[in-house]
């Protein structure tokens, strides 16, 4: 499964441009290709007949007889420039002459091109162009998000993205999918997150201090804090995941701050739900550390809780059986785990990325679309993403720049929300 979604992922975004361009400078078009499903529709032509005086023979036949109508006169030309060519439907309200020419299946749009507009019963013949949205949103900082649509802004190379625009004119998300951010916790009243929380409405409609979903913690709104206050203590965990230092809410906004709300910045997916599991304690500013205990078992909550995406921006332990038990079992379950390479600069298997069923993320730099100076390497990665001067929400209605693989991680979780939505 993690080669068929990265299979897809790349289907996905070669999807998304043009093939090569072939000129037919005859008739001036620069910009069909010989396969190109992007730039046109397949097996159709508009065209424009001349049609011919009222019991008139067409200037380059076929013989005609009989009082057809003007339908049926045209597709009799249609079958005698390309057999089995037809017209679909004809817009001579708009320009008397104008059709769609539906094409037999297979065509080459080219010699089909050349075809009819080498005709006298043609004025002139052109793919049924596809357009695409321009779709940007209105969020007034996007311009600065370099890594969804670089543009030199920031002194890099122009196009060294993840082309996130593009995306968005297919789909711009589904609040149906989750995507569990197991880190430091969420501000999950951060206007540019909040619509976008997963709620169990099960507990948040439930009496206080009482388990009404019967999942086994009590008053998990927004998801759970297995961490709590101390990384020395022990089963301190509470049903607050809130984000006390910034790295989780920061992440959650790569992965899916609200897009086009005139508000901040946009998240990869903007229409999505994000689940908050804290796996650091509160303490992590002078002791930062999650334990494989307090992660084996967030991400136990993810996969019964309904999540679709785990997105995991920390590591560094050694092979656990017990670590890799749980993404077998996220695994097993559908549920896709997104992990950071590490930020050592070194080929080293980082765990839980290297985990055979997960997604191992790297990290791209801003000047040249190379790996990062700091990001971990090797074949053991499977994709990489922007990872350097990643703008995004913080605490307390904030927004700020922070770079690490722990960065490129929510961007492909968000990217592969974008795909589970489509």
């Amino acid at each position: 499964m993690k080669r068929q979604i990265l299979i897809s992922l790349l289907v996905s975004l070669s999807a998304s441009g043009f093939a090569g361009a072939a000129n037919l400078p005859l008739f001036g078009f620069s910009d069909v290709t010989q396969s190109g499903s992007d730039v046109y529709k397949q097996n159709e032509l508009i065209v424009r007949f001349a049609d011919p005086d009222a019991g008139a023979r067409p200037p380059d036949g076929p013989a005609i007889t009989g009082p057809w109508s003007t339908t049926t006169i045209r597709t009799m030309m249609s079958d005698s420039i390309l057999a089995g060519a037809e017209v679909g439907k004809s817009y001579d309200d708009v320009t008397p002459g104008l059709a769609v020419v539906n094409l037999p299946e297979g065509t080459n749009i080219l010699d089909a091109l050349a075809w009819f507009n080498s005709s006298a019963n043609v004025l002139y013949a052109e793919p049924n162009y596809k357009y695409k949205l321009f779709l940007v949103p209105n969020d007034p900082n996007y311009a600065d998000q370099w890594a969804l649509d670089n543009t030199g802004q920031t002194g890099g190379t122009p196009d060294a993205d993840i082309d996130a625009n593009d995306a968005w004119d297919i789909t711009t998300g589904d609040p149906d999918i989750i995507i569990a951010i197991a880190d430091t916790g969420i501000d999950y009243q951060h206007p540019d997150l909040a619509a976008n929380m997963w709620v169990n409405a099960a507990e948040q409609n439930g009496a206080p201090g009482v388990d009404d979903d019967g999942n086994g913690y009590v008053d998990d709104i927004y998801g759970y804090d297995f961490a709590g206050a101390g990384s020395a203590v022990l089963g301190d965990g509470d049903s607050d995941p809130t984000d006390m230092w910034f790295h989780g809410t920061h992440v959650a906004g790569v992965a899916g701050a609200v897009g086009n709300n005139s508000e901040g910045i946009a998240g990869v997916c903007w229409n999505v739900k994000l689940m908050s599991l804290k796996v650091f304690a509160d303490d992590y500013v002078t002791e930062p550390a999650a334990f494989a205990s307090d992660a084996v078992e967030a991400i136990a909550y993810a996969v019964d809780n309904g999540a679709d995406i785990v997105s995991l921006s920390w590591g560094g332990g050694g092979f656990s059986n017990f670590e890799e038990d749980i993404i077998n079992y996220a695994w097993d379950n559908g549920v896709i785990i997104i992990a950071a390479a590490g930020n050592d600069a070194v080929n080293d298997l980082h765990f839980p990325a290297a985990y055979e069923h997960a997604i191992a993320v790297a990290a791209t730099g801003t000047v040249s679309d190379n790996l990062a100076s700091f990001s971990n390497f090797g074949t053991w990665v499977d994709i990489c993403a922007p990872g350097t001067s990643i703008l995004s929400t913080f605490p307390g209605n904030a927004y700020g720049t922070a770079g690490g693989t722990s960065m490129s991680t929510p961007m492909v979780a968000g990217g592969v929300a974008l795909l589970l939505s489509q």
